[in-house]
């Protein structure tokens, strides 16, 4: 593969110039879509719109990406019908009550660990976390005055460091297939090696723990906890909830619960081929595990909630089938922004590997360096991959491939090296304006997205620089 080079980083980065600039983020990135696509084009600007819809269209020939944008749009009905079903009141009425006893203080404390905990406890798929994190607690945190910011910030630098710390998810098995192909020939003892030297990872927990423990809010975060925008303190009740027969909070954690636990479940079943040959059950399970389709998994995972919902609603005679309808299609339409964000993330991805962004970046950022540095300069060329295409799992795919090569030829301790790439994806996928992660955790928890950015990038920044000084350490000790 070649690249353009100086010309293969001009998208990536005209689209974070002008979302940071607009704060208009799907024009920002169709602007880098457009450019790359005349790049491609060799500045024919005619020729680059077309090849700009081609690309965008060929999203879609891609199953997984597919599925992706319509497990979006249906996790978007799922969470209407929660709505109107009045489990959502439900769940905030319990919130309430568990709150009741504690002074204003322990309350907003409470709350915040419990969004944090949620979100750990569904790692095994980053954007249902995200989104059902943001989702429960938005009207919680309203209700306690705590900013949309705050929330958005603890559902993702949550959701992302733990699924890549606990690989037995969609993350373990495409991380297993890359390192396989690149002649690992232990890939999950090189997996889970590398997770307690993952230290952006690490740091970023760590520091959310601080953070909430000891309500530190600095920066751009400190001016959102103290300016709350009037929307949030007036209307802290969503006009879709009902009271039908009272608020009951199974009504929004069957559905929830059913969605998490299936989803291992439809992920052993899509790569239950590829375990054909492995003897013993439980082997057998964990094989298909590894090799399963995790965007089948999800979108599986959401269609099998939606129908349990719509079922125990109708059993409960709780909503018609003209209100399902009607909340189906309104979930749908409430997503739309997120599903169009979600295409155009994917194009710019695509956009930035047929320019070779990655492969650029990576050729300038390694280059010959000597072993006790190179898991810092690998985890700061990962960081500006992720940063640069929106995507950590594509800067994961990207660096692989060149970080295990120049370490085998090194000398250097792969586990390391491994954990260095890992954590440069994730770093600079939690400051990217157009990780497709920051902007989910944005819209699920009902905050600008660009305000997202900023309020958490100061605390992406403290672990992305404990993150490299550890690796500098780190790799000197093991040279």
């Amino acid at each position: 593969m070649e690249h353009f080079g100086f010309w293969s980083i001009l998208p990536p980065f005209l689209a974070i110039a002008i979302a940071i600039g607009t704060k208009k983020v799907i024009p920002s990135i169709f602007g880098g879509v457009l450019l790359g696509g005349i790049i491609l084009s060799n500045g024919n600007i005619l020729s680059g719109i077309s090849k700009t819809f081609s690309i965008i269209l060929n999203v879609f020939k891609d199953a997984g990406n597919t599925r992706t944008i319509l497990f979006t749009l249906l996790i978007g009905s799922l969470i209407t019908l929660l709505q109107s079903s009045g489990g959502v009141k439900g769940f905030i009425d319990k919130m309430e009550f568990v709150l009741r006893k504690k002074d204003s203080s322990s309350k907003k404390l409470f709350v915040q660990f419990a969004a944090l905990a949620t979100g750990i406890l569904i790692f095994i798929e980053t954007n249902v976390s995200i989104l059902t994190t943001g989702t429960i607690f938005k009207p919680v945190f309203d209700k306690l005055k705590i900013s949309r910011e705050k929330l958005a910030y603890i559902a993702d630098s949550g959701a992302s460091p733990v699924s890549v710390l606990l690989p037995f998810n969609a993350w373990g098995a495409f991380m297993f297939g890359i390192l396989t192909a690149e002649g690992i020939g232990s890939p999950m003892k090189v997996i889970l090696e590398a997770i307690p030297l993952n230290f952006y990872p690490l740091s970023a927990m760590l520091l959310i723990l601080f953070i909430i423990y000891f309500n530190v809010n600095i920066g751009p975060m400190k001016k959102a906890e103290e300016n709350l925008p009037i929307s949030q303190t007036s209307n802290l009740t969503n006009k879709n909830f009902v009271d039908k027969k009272g608020g009951k909070a199974y009504r929004m954690v069957l559905p929830l619960i059913l969605m998490v636990i299936s989803m291992p479940a439809f992920l052993i079943y899509s790569g239950w081929s590829s375990a054909a040959n492995v003897g013993g059950v439980l082997s057998k399970m964990l094989e298909a595990f590894l090799h399963g389709s995790g965007s089948f998994a999800v979108l599986s995972a959401v269609i099998f909630s939606l129908l349990f919902s719509i079922a125990l609603y109708r059993f409960e005679n709780l909503l018609s089938w003209k209100a399902i309808a009607k909340d189906f299609f309104t979930g749908i339409k409430s997503m739309l922004p997120l599903a169009v964000l979600m295409l155009l993330a994917f194009s710019i991805g695509a956009v930035s590997r047929e320019l070779g962004t990655g492969l650029f970046l990576a050729e300038h950022a390694v280059g010959h360096v000597s072993t006790a540095f190179l898991p810092a300069i690998i985890f700061i060329a990962a960081a500006a991959i992720s940063f640069s295409t929106g995507t950590s799992w594509g800067t994961f795919a990207i660096m692989t491939t060149i970080a295990i090569p120049v370490s085998n030829s090194l000398g250097a301790n792969i586990p390391l090296t491994f954990a260095a790439l890992l954590s440069g994806g994730v770093f600079g996928d939690h400051c990217s304006p157009i990780s497709d992660t920051t902007i989910i955790a944005s819209l699920a928890s009902g905050c600008s997205h660009i305000d997202h950015v900023k309020t958490q990038l100061p605390y992406a920044l403290i672990s992305g620089a404990l993150a490299l000084f550890l690796f500098v350490g780190f790799g000197i000790a093991f040279n």
